[in-house]
């Protein structure tokens, strides 16, 4: 989920990281209260989960493809080098991070647990978190990628991007003889809609789209009337709900998030310095609002506290402002942590994947020389 310095920022994709990453607070908002299914939710409660429900198909899918757009506009990625500090400088990152968030919740709740201890010293090979995991593979990808991206023509990359996009979210899941999940992962945990994603970044990056506003605005409007419909007959046939036509992997959810980064993509505008680094800060920390949340000495005293049934019928704007400054106090604890990890980063973070970075160059040298 990191960015580059090589090109102005777009504070619009800054501002879409930042909705995206509230959209995955509602996902776990709602998935771990389990609130659509109370008994005691009003209609117009119900009505308003069910449209946060809907529009968080952006949520995951956004983030994968806002670092695609950045990650294939740099040369530099394709290069062994810059692969591999990425890889370390991100895997250092959540460590710390990791380490951090289950020294905090031990001195607040003195709770230790050693499967938690275990995955939050080793995030990635504890599966702590399925995105980090999915991330590092695409990182590991992602030279190969930018080279394929502006290696084909446009028409090549525009076939192979229909293709992978109806396999993924109309075939696998309309056959009866495939289980989707095996190919796709569930819902949008799986590496190959991670590359359909990056590839659909690669696209918009270098090609751009001819008219924003049919692809933008028109093609979001389309894709939440779908949307709705989907869930209306989900309510009613229980089959809908299996073939999984609204997963974050479906084509309601590419193009759900294709029209919407376009759209903010579009509201580049200048800004102060301050106010550009303050977004640039934010907009970094939402990472953490996910690592914060997920992490498992964290999730279920952040829920319990939140107790989000007991809003079920209170009156909607309670709700709806519960949701708000759930994430924004989230949020604001990620801020804390991200400016403890910028501290720690210049302190001692750099040096080491500096160090890291270095040893596996000689390694590799050494290999390189064997094999001659």
């Amino acid at each position: 989920m990191t960015t580059e310095k090589t090109k102005p920022r777009n504070i619009g994709i800054d501002i879409y990281k930042i909705l995206c990453s509230f959209f995955i607070t509602m996902i776990h908002f709602l998935g771990y209260s389990n609130l659509l299914t109370s008994a005691d939710i009003t209609k117009s409660n119900f009505a308003l989960a069910g449209f946060m429900e809907a529009a968080s198909i952006i949520g995951v899918n956004g983030f994968v493809l806002i670092s695609g757009y950045y990650l294939s506009a740099n040369p530099k990625n394709a290069e062994r080098p810059v692969v591999v500090k990425r890889i370390v400088s991100f895997l250092l990152r959540v460590e710390f991070i990791s380490i951090l968030i289950f020294i905090v919740s031990f001195c607040i709740f003195r709770e230790i647990k050693l499967s938690v201890l275990f995955k939050s010293i080793f995030p990635v090979l504890g599966q702590h978190y399925w995105y980090v995991f999915s991330y590092l593979v695409l990182l590991i990808f992602m030279p190969y990628l930018n080279r394929f991206i502006n290696a084909v023509s446009q028409s090549e990359l525009k076939v192979l991007l229909l293709c992978m996009v109806l396999i993924g979210g109309v075939f696998l899941k309309l056959d009866i003889f495939y289980d989707s999940e095996v190919f796709l992962g569930h819902a949008s945990h799986g590496i190959l809609w991670f590359v359909a994603l990056y590839l659909s970044a690669g696209y918009l990056r270098k090609y751009g789209v001819k008219n924003w506003v049919l692809c933008g605005p028109v093609l979001l409007l389309i894709s939440f009337v779908l949307l709705a419909a989907n869930g209306f007959l989900k309510a009613r046939f229980p089959v809908v709900e299996q073939l999984g036509l609204s997963n974050e992997n479906s084509v309601l959810g590419w193009t759900a998030t294709v029209s919407s980064f376009v759209m903010f993509q579009r509201m580049n505008k200048e800004v102060s310095k301050k106010a550009n680094s303050f977004l640039q800060f934010v907009a970094s920390a939402t990472f953490i609002v996910y690592l914060f949340q997920e992490h498992e000495a964290v999730r279920s005293h952040l829920w319990r506290f939140i107790d989000v049934l007991r809003f079920a019928d209170a009156p909607t704007y309670t709700l709806l402002l519960v949701m708000v400054s759930t994430f924004l106090g989230i949020l604001a604890v990620s801020m804390v942590i991200e400016a403890l990890y910028l501290g720690a980063k210049k302190i001692v973070l750099d040096k080491l994947t500096n160090a890291v970075v270095q040893k596996a160059e000689q390694i590799g040298e050494k290999y390189a020389l064997g094999k001659k």
